[in-house]
Parts: structure tokens; sequence; C-alpha cells
């Protein structure tokens, strides 16, 4: 008597990079006042972010979200906290603020990476509006500019920009002359694709089908991407800028820490 076996015939995964488009129209508007240059970038005609360059010879630039503005604006007291016990700050340890408007706590993270001198999570909770959110926090210190908050936000929209999944940054500040920076993202608490893979919630299968996905990014000509000697936006092949998650039987793939005007440092 023969035993038949049913095989088990698994569906293909399918890997999301998000909605790749280059039909793009990118628009640029320069406002000057009081000696500081404000910049106003629309994508499509809608506004994306906005850039201040001030300081001495305009060496210090300050990248907002939309949502960034809101809190620049409305909550001041939010960019001046970061400036306190993050930016100016020799030592970090557990800070908050409780106030009228709001609440935020800050946390360190123990481990840390390449050039970055703090990675924190905050907790933000505006008590008007009842809303509680949590935001990752990396300050960098760098000798090269390429690797600053200013370039890696710019790196982030660029990919934002022509429909390429991303963890969206609202604020990043960086002084032109000390080469410090800090860069504030949400925190979406998923998983980088080699911890995912360790932990065994992806498998080979799935990581060589994202690795491969993540490749053919190169075949889409009008990307500003670093491939082989070609400068661009580099970093986004890196699994510790990779994370992701599954989302009705697919992955969707978010790119996070990239880099511009660098090669990649894919090793």
């Amino acid at each position: 008597m023969f035993k038949l076996f049913k095989k088990i015939i698994r569906p293909k995964v399918e890997v999301n990079l998000g909605k790749i488009s280059s039909d793009v129209v990118l628009k640029r508007k320069r406002i000057l006042k009081n000696e500081n240059q404000f910049r106003v970038t629309k994508i499509n005609g809608k506004t994306q972010y906005y850039s201040i360059d001030f300081g001495k010879s305009k060496s210090k630039t300050l990248h907002l979200s939309l949502f960034g503005k809101k809190l620049f604006k409305k909550y001041p007291e939010v960019i001046d906290f970061i400036n306190k016990n993050v930016f100016n700050s020799k030592t970090i340890k557990n800070y908050s603020l409780n106030t009228d408007k709001l609440n935020i706590s800050l946390a360190r993270f123990k481990k840390s990476g390449y050039n970055n001198k703090y990675l924190l999570k905050m907790n933000l909770f505006l008590k008007k509006e009842g809303v509680s959110k949590n935001y990752f926090l990396k300050m960098v210190e760098a000798p090269m500019s390429g690797f600053l908050a200013n370039n890696e936000f710019i790196a982030n929209q660029a990919f934002q920009k022509y429909g390429i999944n991303t963890i969206k940054p609202h604020i990043a500040f960086t002084d032109n002359v000390s080469k410090k920076s800090i860069i504030a993202y949400d925190f979406t608490g998923l998983k980088t694709m080699g911890d995912a893979y360790l932990d065994k919630e992806i498998t080979t299968k799935e990581l060589k089908l994202i690795e491969k996905k993540i490749d053919s990014l190169s075949e889409y000509k009008f990307l500003p991407i670093s491939v082989g000697n070609k400068r661009g936006i580099g970093d986004f092949e890196r699994m510790s800028n990779v994370f992701v998650k599954r989302v009705d039987g697919k992955i969707e793939v978010y790119f996070t820490d990239l880099l511009i005007g660098t090669k990649s440092r894919m090793y």
C-alpha cells in the first residue's frame, strides 16, 4: 500500500515597495525673510516639506514635514525640549516635560549605530487634541556632510517623491559647522528585515524575494540611486535600513536612514 502525500502549495508572497512612478512635478519656492532663506517644496501641486537656512553664512539648516511645521509653530516647546535635552546635552537621561498643552517623555535606546551619538524614543501627547504618538530621534556627529540629518531628510523625501515606501521624518536640524545633526522619524515599532528574519517572522525564501525586489530599483532609470559607480541615494539595501510589515498576505517594505550624494555602504 502506498501513502499519498498531498503537497502543500503556499501562495507566492507579494513584496511591495510602494507605487513607484516617474510622473512627478517638483516645484520650489524661495523666500528671503530677515536674512533667512525659506524654501517650500511642492510635489504635483501639494506641499511636501519646508526648509529654512539660517545662522551665520546660512550654516544651519532645518527641514520640516507638514506635521513638523505644525509642531514648530503651534508647539515650539517641543523643539526647545529636543534642543535643550538632546542636541545641546552632554549626557542623555530619561527626560520628561509636562505642561497644560502637552506631555513629552524621552528614553534612550541601549544600542547605537554607525556615526550615531544617540538613538532615542520620544512620546508626545497633545492634550487638547487627545493624540499620543511615538517618534524615533537620532543624533549624529559625523565628519562628512553626507551622513548628517539634512541630507538624510532630503534622501527620504526623494524616495517619497517617486512613491517608494519610507518611514517618514518630520524634523531634521543640521549645524554644518559643528557637523552635528538630529532627525525625528515616526516610530513604527516595525522590525528590520534582518531582525524579522532572525526572529523567523519571514522565511529564507521571502528574504530572497525582498532582496530581489530591492535590487529591482536599479531598473528604474529615473530614480537617483547609487548603482555601481553612480553616486546618488545609497544605503537603501542595508538590512538595518529596511523595515518590513506583513499586510493581507503581502510584505510591505519601508526604507529609512538613507544617504544622499554618497556611494552605498553595503557590505
